[in-house]
Formats: C-alpha cells, structure tokens, sequence
C-alpha cells in the first residue's frame, strides 16, 4: 500500500522555527512538526524549503548555521517518510496521532536520551526558581500542542503572540534577562497592562490576552513552578464596552443579492459566497470544506471545523439559486471554490461598498481608562464572520425560535445567542405598537396569556441550562 503524502518544511511567523507540516488522504489530515532549529525568514529559500547556503541564523537567543538547519530538516523528512512508509507496508493508513507517536519514537531513537532520575530531580529542584517567563511558555505550547488539545495552529500563533508582548515589555522596563517565572507579580502585570494601554490595545483584546496569560501561569503552576497566587487571582479592571452586533438587514442582503456583478467575476463570486454563507450560517472554514455530497434534499449536513460536532441546515431557495449556480461547475467533490480569507474580506468590503450598503455603523472600543467611538459605513466594516451574524440577527428578527437557530448555528446554550438579542431593538418597537391595536373580543385571554407565558418561562429556563 502507498500512502501518497505532503511534507512541506516553513518557518514559523512568531518565533522562527523550522516547521514541517505532513499532509495526507486529499490533505484532510494533517500533522504539524517543530524540527528543533531555528531560522530567519530573510535567510530562508522557501522554493527550496531550506535555509540558503552559507547563512547563519540568530532568533530568540538561538543560533544556527544553514548546514544545522538543513541537516535537521533531512533528518526530519527521512524520519517522516519512513514511518509512512512503515504504515503503507503494514497496510493501514495512520491517524495524526499514530504518525506523531512514530515519529516521536524514531526521533528517540536517533537522539536516546540518558535518564537518570535522581540526576533530573536535583536538575529540575535546581532550576525551577530560575526558569524564565519564555522557557514557561516554551513548554506550555509544546505540552498543548503534543496533546493535541489544540484544532489549529492559529491558537498556538495567539499564545506566542501573547509571549511577544510579555518579552516586550520586560526588555523595555530593562528586566527581560533576568527575571523568572518567580519574579512575576502584581507589580509587573500593572506594568504589562500600562504596555498594552500604551500600544493601544483595545481592552477586550487586553482582557483576553491576559486571561490566557493566567492560563499559562495555572499550567506553570499545576507543575510545580514557584507561580504566585496575586498572579492568578489578578484582575486587569479595564472596562470592555459590549461589541456592536454588525450585521445587514434584509432589504441591504436583497440590494447585494440582486446587484448586476459581471457574471463569473471575482466581485460576483465572492458575494455568492458570503450571501451563502448569511443565508446557511456557515463559517468560511466551513464553506471552504463544504462537499456536493454534503447537500442532501433540502438539507447540509456537516461536521463543522471549530466545534467538529454535527449540523442541519435547512436550505432556503435563495441559498438553493447559489448551489444550482455552482454546483457543475467546479470538478471534484468541492461545492465551491473559496479564496483566501484576506480575500474574501476584501473582496466582500469592495462589492458592498458597489451595492450601496453606505448605512453608518458606530462602534464602541477602550482603550485604557478612555471610551472611544468610531463611525464607519457598512461596507467598511464588513468581512465574512458577519455572515454568520446577520444569519442569527435576520433569523431572530423573522421570529425563528432561539432553539431552532441554535440548530443550524451549532450553539450549544441560550448565553452564547444573548449578544445578539440587543441588536432586536427595531423588532422589540413592532411588537410592542401590538399595545396600541384594539384587543379583539373573545381572543387572548388573560388564562391563555398566563400559559403562554408559563411555556415561555420553561423554554427560556431549558435553554439557559444548555438542555436540548
């Protein structure tokens, strides 16, 4: 048996590694490999998948000749390619984490390691009061990553960013070489919070970041570093403003429906694709993995790649035109062909502005201890995710039920539909002129309304526990 594969050696964005990315079955399955070198993008043959002859390389402390990296980069592709071809021998072809587990064992082989246990108990006692906030992080992304905890590689970009930001201001308050996980404390977050104010970071973003730094802390903790509790317990106090919902009313998604585009043009696929996805509540990751064979009657049924849980859609007759509209004309199991994600968000601001969606948008930001504003029109705004959004906001105005949303979306609970509930506001005023018709004799009367309330009262109670 062959396994036919990809193996493709790149140099990580954040913080220069060489990485190997094994792609195999049509590239549905993936590993990611770190090749235990380092290298600069500048210096680096990305045609060739090598460092260029002749170079040396210094990140993050690490320095490297191109004969190292592309030693290991060899090194790493024999290792690769035998355990697939291992596999194909045996007849089976493996899963991400049966060919990490091979890999991981061969590497062992090459490099055997010598544990002596007392020797690395006294090691660890030695160094644990000295081990930096970098190396923390160092380990807490390896072990993440090695459990595969994480769905995709953007996750471990947020982290190292998260990192960056932490070196910076440790190298700018003159702390960064030698200060430890030890030395971490409510002074110093006060003093990497006034960073991120100073670099104008909103405070949600702020807020979050931090949150994942506690993570990372708690991880550091749970494996017996010296992490202080006022450092787990810390709160930045930054007020985060509740995001504006932006999404297109359904008068704006007919204009941008109906707009004459040149047929077969980028501008014309791309708001197929983003009028699709408003009207199927798709994300674009999803899009881009949707199959024909994923279309079934009147319904799409899929696995999304955020949650990997199972999803109906009902298939509406507007989304039904773009299906009929496409579906001959890509070969292969694809339903669509979707471009890049800077893509698909330029392109949709381009054609939005074209069919007139100008409406003014204001939104609200902080930015430290100062609450700003800023109006934009709709065009400007708008990127793919908030397709997703007008599907909810549009479905909600139209007076779909939550728990029938919840369906189709993937929500598992009531909470994670409540930011978009203020968004209702125009639907809110139409039901409530309701109080300015006459009542009509005989209809609604005060026992029904009690039980339609009482039904209300038990749906709304079911859905905030997350019952199905």
């Amino acid at each position: 048996m062959v396994i036919l594969y990809n193996l493709r050696f790149y140099v990580h964005d954040l913080n220069g590694s060489v990485m190997a990315r094994a792609r195999w079955e049509h590239k549905t399955r993936a590993v990611v490999f770190a090749c235990g070198v380092f290298a600069e993008k500048s210096k680096w043959d990305s045609d060739q998948q090598k460092a260029k002859k002749g170079t040396v390389h210094s990140v993050n402390g690490h320095s490297c000749s191109a004969r190292d990296i592309n030693s290991a980069i060899s090194e790493m592709n024999e290792v690769i390619s035998e355990a697939f071809n291992e596999f194909g021998r045996a007849g089976t072809s493996p899963t991400p984490m049966e060919l990490k587990d091979k890999v991981k064992a061969k590497l062992e082989e090459l490099h055997p390691k010598v544990k002596v246990e007392e020797e690395a108990k006294s090691l660890k006692e030695g160094l644990v009061h000295t081990k930096s906030i970098d190396s923390i992080f160092d380990e807490f992304i390896s072990a993440k990553w090695d459990e595969m905890k994480w769905r995709s590689e953007y996750t471990m970009h947020h982290y190292n960013e998260i990192r960056n930001n932490v070196k910076s201001c440790m190298s700018e308050s003159g702390r960064f070489k030698g200060m430890t996980v030890a030395d971490i404390n409510t002074s110093f977050l006060n003093e990497l919070k006034r960073w991120y104010v100073k670099n104008e970071y909103y405070n949600k973003t702020t807020n979050k970041h931090f949150s994942n730094l506690k993570t990372v802390l708690r991880w550091a903790k749970s494996k017996g570093y010296p992490v202080r509790d006022e450092v787990i317990f810390y709160k930045t106090e930054l007020d985060d403003p509740q995001k504006v919902v932006v999404f297109i009313y359904d008068d704006e998604l007919t204009k941008l429906l109906n707009f004459p585009f040149k047929e077969g043009s980028h501008l014309d696929s791309v708001r197929d694709l983003f009028c699709f996805m408003v009207l199927t509540s798709l994300r674009i990751s999803d899009l881009r993995n949707l199959k024909k064979t994923d279309v079934l009657g009147e319904t799409i049924r899929i696995y999304t790649q955020k949650t990997h849980k199972p999803v109906i859609i009902p298939i509406t007759e507007r989304a039904r035109k773009i299906i009929d509209k496409y579906k001959d004309s890509i070969p292969g199991e694809r339903l669509f062909h979707v471009f890049s994600d800077q893509k698909m968000n330029d392109g949709i601001k381009e054609a939005a502005k074209k069919a007139g969606l100008s409406r003014l948008i204001t939104e609200v930001h902080g930015e430290g201890t100062v609450i700003k504003q800023e109006t934009h029109p709709l065009f400007e705004t708008l990127s793919c995710h908030d397709a997703r959004r007008t599907f909810v906001c549009l479905s909600l105005r139209l007076g779909i039920p939550a728990e029938v949303i919840m369906k189709s979306t993937g929500h598992t609970n009531y909470q994670a539909l409540k930011p978009y509930m203020d968004v209702m506001e125009e639907t809110v005023t139409e039901q409530m002129k309701k109080w300015d018709s006459k009542p009509q004799k005989g209809k609604n009367t005060i026992e029904e309304l009690k039980a339609q309330l009482a039904i209300l009262q038990r749906q709304i109670e079911s859905m905030e526990k997350g019952d199905d």
